[in-house]
């Protein structure tokens, strides 16, 4: 087998392990280091302390700098700024292949805030900007259509969650300063403060299988680390050094898969291992 038939499988392995590593293994989306575009896709394992890029998502003229989350089907999506600021919500593979839900520039402006999916109504939620910093609630359908929930939520939001086992959604806020905080609120309810988190927070995931989140600071800057924060808002962590530019953090739903796919999911990681152990002896 050719290394780049090895790297392919190796592609493929990875994304059948993901659902099973419950938190251990992230998806996260950091810029070119040539364009400066936030379009890469990245694998991020906490355990094993590695950061694998997978693929260039589009060809550059998309910013993929609206939030990343796993949705319907356990499918991974994400919201793509144009250079007019106009947002697109798409399916993302881990090969990198696009596939656009709803039409371009859809979603409407300001998509710069997080995205996260309420598996309990079906919809996504995505934390809103406008031109002076203020962020409110939307709602996006399956097909790609949002619209405003008319829900304030604060000041430059940064990252969004959503909680199932409590039904809340949390954010990442910011002031002028740069100083993040945690906050949670329900739909319609109040947007309580959790916890201040220090300065340059953002891409907050939740990790059901753990009960606690992960978020990246300084998010969208140089040397961007990874943080554990309990839903208390208590910090534990860099756990992880992502690089520089990394916007966007995903952590797989913690729903357990079929017996067969967790057999696979297994045989997978040992098969990649053993493809890798080949490729360094050939290198």
């Amino acid at each position: 087998m050719t290394s780049a038939m090895c790297v392919a499988v190796g592609v493929l392995l990875v994304s059948a392990a993901v659902p099973r590593a419950h938190g251990a293994t992230l998806l996260a989306i950091g810029s070119d280091p040539s364009t400066f575009v936030p379009d890469q896709l990245t694998l991020a394992n906490i355990v094993a302390q590695t950061v694998t890029p997978l693929a260039t998502l589009g060809d550059g003229s998309l910013g993929f700098n609206g939030g990343l989350t796993f949705g319907p089907g356990s499918g991974l999506y994400a919201i793509a700024n144009d250079s007019s600021g106009a947002g697109s919500l798409y399916l993302v593979q881990l090969s990198g292949t696009l596939l656009l839900v709803g039409s371009p520039g859809g979603l409407g402006f300001g998509f710069y805030g997080g995205l996260t999916f309420d598996p309990q109504d079906g919809l996504f939620y995505a934390a809103v900007n406008d031109p002076g910093g203020n962020t409110s609630l939307y709602s996006v359908t399956a097909a790609g259509v949002s619209a405003p929930v008319g829900q304030s939520l604060g000041t430059g939001f940064s990252g969004l969650a959503f909680d199932p086992a409590n039904g809340l959604f949390y954010g990442i806020g910011n002031d002028n300063n740069g100083l993040s905080t945690l906050y949670d609120f329900s739909l319609f309810g109040p947007v309580t403060a959790v916890a201040p988190l220090g300065f340059g927070f953002g891409g907050l995931t939740y990790d059901a299988a753990g009960d606690l989140f992960w978020a990246i600071a300084p998010v969208s800057n140089s040397g961007a680390q990874v943080f554990q924060i309990a839903t208390g808002g208590a910090e534990s962590g860099p756990l992880l050094t992502l690089g520089d530019g990394f916007v966007e953090l995903a952590a797989p739903a913690a729903s357990a898969p079929e017996p067969g796919s967790w057999a696979a999911a297994g045989s997978g990681l040992l098969v990649l291992a053993g493809m890798m152990r080949i490729l360094r002896r050939k290198s």
